[in-house]
């Protein structure tokens, strides 16, 4: 919003994210059909999508939102068609939000250790580890079961050009799908535990645990590639034209424009970054053991904040909103694009309508 310095006398002269001096103490005010909002005050942007200016997209985060599915050793969040889906460990139970914070129970096809989770062509699909099956789900509310090629440690799943993509860990496939039901084998190269893969640039990038990553336009043809660093690549994500994926058990990340050729970048701090996801230009990853998240507009230059302390296991972006899900208390914590002022100055608006 406008500075101090140019802050204009009447409303009635005041365009959209302009400031004002008005003798009130209401959170919003109405003049001329136009609206002002207080100083000091913070409000989803999508309120007011007029106001161009925003801020707090991962530097401001609050966490209070429930999950009903409750405590486990693993959970996942992903976002499509305007939800928030969680699937976990050991549970029947998915759980979807519009906004990330206000949470309904939802029941999958059974109890399993339910490893991941997409949206894309129209339907979520979620997958289990060392089990065969999977599901999938217009809508997030209704779920069907489907039955896998094999009963591997199936690990991660990402859409792009019309398929799905599932990785599994320590061995040399992956399988496909245009629609979650029909599933196809293909041979990936490498030998690696492969931990996360992605879409972004017209390919799929899968990386794991050493220096090992492997790209493809398909699915189907995989070439082989080096990361620059022995490490624990736990997650990878595509934003701003990179791949960023990161190291969950030291301090390095890796960037690459392509998914060939990666660059080593340093992390503020140690942090068992498990999970990273990208939204309106701004890369988040949350600590799994300490009170940080970070935050990178290119995965080269990383911002650090404090946050309250839990195991945060999978995060994931939508409707201007990361969501990001902890495994030890079923919370989740949200950070937001925001329009208006932290700071309170008496009588200070802008208008934002």
């Amino acid at each position: 919003m406008n500075t101090l310095s140019s802050v204009l006398s009447s409303p009635e002269d005041t365009d959209i994210g302009d400031g004002v001096k008005i003798p009130s103490n209401d959170f919003v005010i109405t003049k001329n059909n136009k609206t002002f909002l207080r100083s000091g005050t913070l409000v989803s942007a999508s309120t007011y999508p007029l106001v161009k200016d925003t801020t707090g997209l991962g530097a401001i985060w609050s966490v209070g939102g429930v999950t009903p599915v409750g405590v486990s050793s693993n959970m996942f969040i992903a976002y499509g068609n305007g939800l928030f889906v969680v699937v976990a460990y050991g549970s029947a139970t998915a759980a979807t939000s519009t906004d990330g914070i206000n949470w309904t129970a939802r029941t999958l096809p059974t109890s399993d250790n339910w490893r991941c989770v997409t949206y894309g062509n129209g339907v979520f699909v979620a997958v289990t580890y060392n089990s065969d099956v999977a599901a999938t789900s217009p809508d997030g509310i209704t779920w069907t079961q489907r039955t896998l090629p094999f009963a591997v440690p199936w690990y991660s799943i990402a859409f792009g050009n019309g398929i799905f993509v599932v990785s599994a860990e320590s061995i040399e496939i992956v399988i496909t799908s245009p629609d979650g039901i029909n599933w196809t084998m293909q041979n990936i190269p490498g030998g690696a535990s492969w931990t996360s893969v992605a879409f972004g640039n017209g390919v799929f990038v899968i990386v794991s645990i050493g220096t090992i990553t492997a790209s493809s336009a398909d699915g189907i043809t995989w070439t082989q590639g080096a990361l620059p660093a022995n490490s624990n690549w736990m997650s990878i994500a595509y934003g701003n034209g990179v791949f960023v994926t990161m190291g969950n058990s030291d301090s390095v990340a890796a960037t690459s424009v392509d998914g060939i050729t990666w660059t080593q970048r340093t992390l503020p701090s140690q942090g068992g970054w498990k999970s990273v996801a990208f939204g309106n230009g701004v890369f988040a990853s949350m600590s799994t053991y300490t009170s940080a998240v970070l935050t990178s507009p290119d995965g080269i230059t990383w911002t650090q904040i404090t946050v309250p302390t839990y195991v945060w296991s999978s995060i994931a972006f939508g409707n201007n909103t990361f969501a990001c899900i902890c495994t030890d208390a079923g919370l989740v914590a949200v950070s937001m694009a925001c329009v208006g002022s932290s700071t309170y100055v008496p009588n200070l608006y802008f208008r934002v309508a």
